[in-house]
């Protein structure tokens, strides 16, 4: 049903459709990369016996 006398061809609708949908997932897949990223670096931090933390290594680069 057009309003106002514009028409929107079924390509247009489709495509809009698309965009949303992915927009959508990869703003979820955004989200779970960045929890799963937290939580790798909270288990980093927690070992305090990694080698990578310690004060001989840490000042190497």
């Amino acid at each position: 049903m057009p309003i106002s006398g514009m028409e929107v061809s079924y390509i247009w609708v489709v495509i809009l459709k698309i965009h949303a949908v992915t927009s959508i997932a990869l703003h979820g897949i955004t989200l779970y990369c960045c929890v799963t990223l937290a939580i790798i670096r909270w288990s980093a931090l927690a070992q305090s016996r990694n080698s990578l933390f310690q004060p001989s290594t840490s000042w190497l680069a």
